[in-house]
């Protein structure tokens, strides 16, 4: 969770733990067995989980004093969800191909009960299991809370006012030519200044509508290239923090970046051949690429802030005979790369071991020499950092999630508490050669 008390486990078994007890291991809550995603609120206080199996979607306030009991459910048959919540922490809206998407106020004394209903074309006879790649709804709000767009199920993008008194009587509908209508709904976002939309289809050139211009529903820029593939459950367009570029797919397995900054954002991108984009640093400068050769694979990192991008990647160096994983593995939830939110480490796994790697973005050269955290008795599946970049969360085939510590300090502590005892100098030595000797944790703590 963004405040760093929680974390969420989604495997055959989900769970909740509060990190803040000082008995970790017993101190879970289990969530619905099946949940196959689950997303905090930026202020940390509810909990969504969907279970796409048998159609749950469940809503969790994390305030109470059993959170494990404060669950109750928002929607049924809800297959093929898509839901999202917005970044001041009051609305959340849920869309299925099935129902007319629903809007939820959280700051209201009954949250579960929507306020609203938002009058779109939905599909009511075909049962779809992917919240991207199909003909359902899709939905997201813009990242100053105000804007809710909406894809809907005849492929028509339109934009609702949250900040009306009524949202569901203020559409803004995007026009579009016949021609450009969306097979296929592969990714939708806000840039995070709120000025740009880009939506993105299978097979198609995506969209792109400036929102500051007076008349922005009548103009739209046509990205040619940016033509999703259509593999995998992953978004197809990514906004850099910085809300200069735009991230998108295209032919042949290429990353392009477009310059939203430029007069016109939909003239010469930088292309980088065979290169699929897995992310991007919150400071908007390094950018992990993936890519497959004749005989293996490999993943980039590409320095976005050096004049000449194509000589700016340096293949991540790790174990020997180490693979990364591929974009297209998994069921869409699992995180297969992950920057820390300050911007200092890279984290994913070795798909022909069961070990995780880290590597420095701060080090000299930040593509070598990575950490290798070993544990896991069957292959990771997943990696994730926390808010404060101190732990590396990783889950495995073996059923079980490990918190590792990134920092030196927590990692001397960790250590010294396993054996049960500080280090002698000798140890700390041959350990930390260029640091004076220091007590790992008080006598107490062991």
């Amino acid at each position: 969770s963004p405040d760093g008390r929680w974390l969420v486990g989604i495997t055959e078994d989900s769970r909740l733990w509060d990190l803040a007890s000082p008995h970790l291991k017993s101190s879970t809550a289990i969530v619905p067995k099946h949940t196959n995603s689950a997303s905090f609120s930026p202020d940390s206080r509810w909990l969504v989980t969907a279970d796409t199996s048998r159609g749950s979607l469940r809503l969790w306030d994390l305030t109470g004093a059993e959170p494990a009991t404060s669950s109750r459910s928002l929607m049924s048959n809800a297959y093929d969800a898509s839901y999202q919540l917005s970044r001041d922490s009051r609305w959340l809206v849920v869309a299925t191909s099935k129902t007319l998407p629903r809007l939820y106020d959280l700051r209201r004394p009954d949250p579960y009960r929507p306020v609203c209903t938002f009058p779109v074309k939905i599909e009511k006879t075909t049962r779809l299991p992917k919240p991207f790649l199909h003909r359902g709804v899709a939905v997201t709000i813009s990242p100053d809370s105000r804007w809710l767009a909406i894809v809907d199920n005849e492929s028509e993008t339109s934009l609702w006012d949250l900040a009306s008194p009524t949202p569901a009587e203020s559409r803004v509908q995007l026009e579009a030519a016949p021609s450009e209508l969306l097979n296929t709904i592969s990714g939708m976002e806000f840039s995070c200044d709120g000025r740009w939309l880009a939506v993105a289809g299978q097979g198609q050139a995506a969209r792109l509508w400036n929102l500051t211009r007076s008349r922005f529903y009548t103009q739209r820029h046509l990205l040619q290239g940016a033509k999703s593939m259509g593999r995998g459950r992953r978004s197809s367009v990514v906004f850099s923090p910085d809300s200069r570029w735009l991230v998108t797919i295209g032919s042949h397995n290429s990353t392009q970046l477009w310059d939203v900054t430029a007069n016109v954002p939909s003239r010469f991108p930088r292309v980088l051949i065979q290169h699929l984009p897995v992310a991007i640093s919150s400071n908007s400068r390094w950018l992990v690429t993936w890519k497959q050769d004749v005989r293996n694979s490999t993943a980039t990192l590409w320095d976005l802030f050096a004049e000449d991008l194509e000589q700016a990647g340096r293949v991540l160096q790790g174990p020997r005979s180490w693979r990364p994983p591929t974009p297209y593995q998994g069921a869409g939830n699992e995180q297969l790369y992950c920057m820390s939110p300050d911007c200092r480490w890279l984290a994913t796994f070795d798909t022909a071991s069961s070990t995780a790697l880290v590597w420095d973005l701060a080090a000299p050269d930040p593509g070598n020499a990575p950490q290798v955290f070993k544990g896991h008795t069957a292959a990771v599946q997943s990696v994730s950092i926390s808010h404060d970049s101190r732990w590396l969360i990783t889950s495995s085939g073996d059923h079980t999630i490990r918190l590792w510590p990134l920092r030196l300090d927590d990692l001397k502590k960790d250590a010294a508490q396993a054996v049960g005892r500080n280090f002698t100098q000798h140890e700390w030595s041959e350990l930390y050669p260029d640091q004076p000797f220091v007590i790992s944790a008080p006598l107490g703590e062991f």
